[in-house]
């Protein structure tokens, strides 16, 4: 559903800019958005199998059963504290967030810590909330980011693939300058929300007893 998700902010994006610019999509816009529904429902047809096929459901019969099983609630009070260490200490040693394969690894990171915390809280001390809260934060704003890096690729990938018809690609290009525009107001803001706003691991406290 990741996939399907992504084409649906596309489309989002795509709508934005042709309402704040107030143009007027020209044909290689339309045809590029009937590309992107296309695939979308590809994606979505894909994912709905999935989703039902006989091994997912498998994997949810042994999850539940993991859940209501007495044993690994003890084994967690042991290895939490460790695995939510690893994630935050993964998270400092990561570098140069100005690079944006790591930064989108960071984004990556962050999710799966956010997710750590949220799936466990129960166990946590109440004082996790606000690392869950940062790391959301930091998670969001990044994304928006990817997203607007994503679409440009996107618009890129079809004006080369449709070929050298210039004139009817003036607004999609107009949305690629738009897309680039937007990335580098937000870089510095995605950096600093996810290198200034992200406390230390001792945030996480002791698993309660």
């Amino acid at each position: 559903l990741g996939d399907v998700r992504n084409l649906d902010v596309l489309m989002e994006h795509i709508r934005e800019y042709l309402d704040g610019a107030k143009a007027q999509a020209d044909s290689a816009c339309v045809e590029w958005c009937e590309v992107i529904r296309s695939e979308r429902n590809e994606k979505l047809t894909e994912a709905l199998a999935s989703i039902h096929s006989k091994e997912h459901k498998k994997w949810k019969r042994r999850l539940n059963n993991w859940i209501l099983s007495q044993g690994p609630t003890d084994r967690l009070k042991d290895t939490l504290p460790n695995l939510l260490a690893e994630s935050f200490h993964e998270l400092s040693q990561l570098g140069d967030l100005s690079d944006p394969t790591i930064l989108h690894r960071y984004r990556i990171m962050c999710k799966r810590a956010r997710y750590e915390l949220e799936f466990f809280q129960s166990m946590l001390d109440p004082s996790a909330r606000h690392s869950m809260d940062t790391l959301k934060d930091a998670q969001d704003s990044i994304g928006v980011l990817r997203d607007r890096q994503a679409a440009v690729t996107s618009a890129e990938k079809y004006i080369e693939q449709r070929g050298p018809r210039e004139s009817d690609l003036d607004v999609v290009r107009e949305f690629i300058a738009s897309m680039k525009r937007s990335s580098v107001a937000e870089r510095a803001t995605a950096i600093v929300v996810s290198a200034a706003e992200l406390e230390p691991p001792g945030l996480i406290q002791k698993v309660t007893s």
